[in-house]
């Protein structure tokens, strides 16, 4: 029974370590964002991966130079729609949460207009954030790792047990 508690203790240290390595700043997995508009307002559809929208999830959006605090917050629409209208040039980032552990975020970056008084702001080509696919690949891969882990430690478990119930049938 040694020879098991052994395999325990050591399987969950692996574990432990593979979960303590997962980046620290890790995107969401499985959601998604894609911007809607190019004009004063902007609107972003956020979605899960399996392209049902995020419904009336809580949304953050942070202007530039200011990542603590709030320009505003509310809900999407029951589409994953939200829209929002910028007041100055800069970065800006949209954070939608459902609050049971999916998170997507849009960012952009915003360039003065000179030739309309009326558009303080127009949206670069800057735009990070769109599909969601960077977060998804790091923990996919991540969570890959955790398997394969899971399954060898699960075989040498397997194998020891049997090992176990082999040697006291002969005795």
């Amino acid at each position: 029974m040694d020879n098991l508690a052994g395999i325990r203790l050591a399987s969950l240290g692996i574990v432990l370590a593979v979960v303590w390595a997962l980046p620290s700043v890790a995107k969401a997995h499985g959601t998604g964002t894609r911007w809607l508009g190019d004009e004063r307002a902007l609107a972003v559809y956020f979605h899960y991966s399996t392209g049902e929208p995020m419904s009336w999830v809580k949304v953050r959006v942070f202007g530039p130079g200011d990542d603590k605090l709030e320009f505003v917050s509310a809900r999407t629409d029951r589409n994953g729609r939200f829209a929002f209208l910028p007041d100055a040039p800069g970065r800006w980032r949209v954070e939608a949460s459902d609050e049971q552990g999916h998170k997507a975020v849009a960012e952009t970056e915003l360039s003065p207009v000179a030739d309309k008084a009326d558009a303080p702001v127009t949206v670069g080509a800057d735009r990070v954030g769109e599909g969601g696919g960077d977060g998804l690949v790091a923990l996919s891969v991540a969570w890959r790792a955790l398997l394969g882990v899971s399954l060898i430690l699960n075989g040498l478990l397997a194998a020891t047990l049997v090992r176990q119930r082999r040697s006291k049938g002969t005795h």
